[in-house]
């Protein structure tokens, strides 16, 4: 089994204000003035949008300062359908393991490089504003957008085990794997075993991230500044070092549950994407070089996707630095580029998925596999079943969960700002997420 990630919502840029507002949508017998409310809600929305984009960037704060950038939800959308995917042959057409789409399990590592790319933007433009890092708020940030959601999801899970009879042993052990946000080493040692939980083990990894790398990132801009230069050799460095003990770890124990999941091996990704953010802040190449590494790094995605498996031991040398750089191309090119990769990731199914996928994280892997226990040997039917309710799952996570508590998000966002007299930013659910 494979592990996969997403964490819809990373506090990604902090640019939230496109969050659907209940009451705003037109329903048939609206009459003329909520219409007129409507269409002048949408004019203001995409007023400051073009207002804010048109805006000359800083020197620094990476390309998260020029504003929500809608293809980066569509780039989640593509990552966790990967994920869903992969999980949903691993867990309901067992035959078709291996063969078709073996390295589903990618969309994890795209969302791993996104999510550093976006964080480490946030942070440094927060680092340049005000000289520091308001180290809390971003804790509670990151709370009200994971935790919220994850609760239900657990709730949900500790009724399912009684009523199927599960062990209650497993399901206590592995619940406090996932509070204390330590299911990455649980799943590598082997004491994940409650059903339905195994592809927690990427928002441990992320967690772990967002613990220690505000106070590490603050700490690098205070002593190295603003040096593109400097910063680009310390993350390389630190790249080049997780990327070989990985791989020396493989030499010894050439396991894949062993090292798969492991913080100091899976970090090199996310800090492929804070390079991103140095790099792409002081660089913006011509929009024809864009293509062309759009072109290179999808081209690598896809070619891996249909071929590479969870155990190859080309991923645990260097591999995954690899494919990560890869993901670094896909996105630079989809932040910037007005093409036709962009036209494509800002399509509306893929938008409307990509901000709805920490819900599809959280819910797909529980659907798949309850399906699986009630309705077994009938995979044609299993699969219909498990993609309704996952979506339905996803759907009211989204709505009933999630929004509300981006609102209070929000809220404690424009608050801060008051108080410390800065203006308060923008936001949107940014997803960095999942694993298998």
């Amino acid at each position: 089994m494979t592990a996969n990630l997403i964490d819809s919502g990373s506090d990604s840029l902090e640019v939230e204000a496109y969050l659907e507002e209940p009451g705003t949508c037109l329903t048939p017998g609206s009459g003329s003035g909520a219409r007129t409310t409507v269409v002048s809600t949408f004019l203001v929305r995409w007023t400051t949008s073009v207002t804010a984009m048109s805006r000359p960037r800083p020197a620094t704060g990476g390309l998260a300062a020029a504003g929500y950038m809608a293809q980066l939800d569509g780039l989640r959308a593509i990552a966790v359908v990967m994920v869903v995917v992969i999980h949903t042959i691993e867990t309901l057409i067992p035959r078709w393991a291996g063969t078709v789409v073996p390295g589903g399990f990618l969309g994890v590592d795209l969302f791993f490089v996104l999510s550093g790319f976006l964080i480490t933007s946030l942070l440094t433009t927060e680092f340049t504003t005000t000289r520091s890092i308001d180290v809390p708020a971003f804790y509670q940030r990151r709370a009200l957008r994971l935790l919220p959601a994850l609760a239900l999801l657990m709730t949900c899970h500790v009724v399912w085990i009684c009523v199927t009879g599960h062990s209650l042993h497993d399901e206590l052990v592995s619940l406090a794997a996932v509070v204390g946000y330590v299911t990455d080493f649980a799943f590598a040692s082997g004491h994940l075993n409650a059903p339905g939980l195994a592809h927690l083990w990427s928002l441990a990894v992320e967690e772990q991230f967002y613990l220690l790398w505000p106070l590490v990132w603050m700490f690098t801009l205070r002593r190295v500044g603003n040096d593109a230069g400097r910063l680009s050799m310390l993350l390389c460095t630190a790249i080049a070092a997780s990327t070989a003990s990985c791989a020396w770890h493989w030499t010894i124990d050439n396991n894949w549950r062993h090292s798969y999941t492991q913080p100091g091996f899976r970090i090199a990704p996310l800090l492929v994407g804070a390079l991103l953010s140095v790099v792409a802040t002081r660089w913006r190449p011509q929009p024809r070089a864009l293509y062309v590494a759009a072109c290179g790094g999808w081209l690598v995605l896809a070619a891996l996707a249909l071929r590479v498996h969870i155990d190859d031991t080309s991923l645990y040398v260097g591999g995954f630095t690899m494919i990560a750089g890869a993901c670094a191309l896909v996105i630079w090119a989809a932040a910037n580029e007005d093409g036709p990769f962009g036209s494509f990731l800002t399509s509306a199914p893929l938008l409307w998925l990509g901000r709805r996928s920490y819900g599809l994280y959280l819910w797909h892997y529980l659907v798949l596999v309850a399906i699986a226990e009630a309705l077994p040997h009938q995979p044609a039917v299993q699969v219909v079943v498990a993609v309704t309710a996952m979506m339905a799952a996803t759907v009211a996570s989204y709505t009933v969960v999630e929004t509300p508590f981006l609102r209070r998000k929000r809220s404690s966002l424009s608050t801060g700002a008051v108080r410390t007299g800065t203006p308060a930013p923008i936001t949107i659910p940014v997803a960095s997420w999942a694993k298998t």
